[in-house]
């Protein structure tokens, strides 16, 4: 019995742990932008789905599409918008090893937006948390 509850103790402290620092979100579109004479100019948006998974306990962002691209966050900060906000920016080394820039800030209508900023081009991904997105309980 103390074995099975010792068990128990653990995987539901890993269960926890795990729940509580993993965020997952979906989209049903992205928009690319470059960058213009210090402007950005919107060149393309389209319809896709994208799953996109925050692990703070191994510091990743993973944003799945037609294959999954990982982004290793080597820095976080919270900040806050003209409105009064919460923005979070990540400064991330993608798996080829390129530097890019992830914001995740509210849009106008409750949403979030997820942009992945590498230089002068950047990518928009509205998103939704897959639990709200799809009345899921957890």
């Amino acid at each position: 019995m103390k074995k099975f509850l010792l068990v128990f103790i653990v995987l539901f402290s890993f269960c926890v742990s795990v729940d509580a620092q993993v965020k997952k979100y979906i989209s049903d579109n992205v928009c690319k932008f470059y960058r213009y004479d210090d402007c950005w100019i919107e060149s393309e948006c389209e319809s896709c789905l994208v799953f996109v998974v925050i692990n703070a306990d191994k510091d990743l962002i993973t944003i799945c599409s037609d294959e999954a691209q990982e982004f290793e966050i080597i820095e976080m900060e919270e900040t806050t918008d003209d409105e009064s906000n919460e923005v979070f920016q990540f400064k991330c080394e993608d798996e080829d090893g390129y530097f890019c820039q992830l914001l995740i800030r509210p849009n106008n209508d409750g949403t979030l937006q997820l942009v992945v900023e590498y230089g002068e081009e950047k990518y928009v991904y509205n998103i939704y948390d897959i639990y709200e997105h799809f009345e899921i309980s957890y």
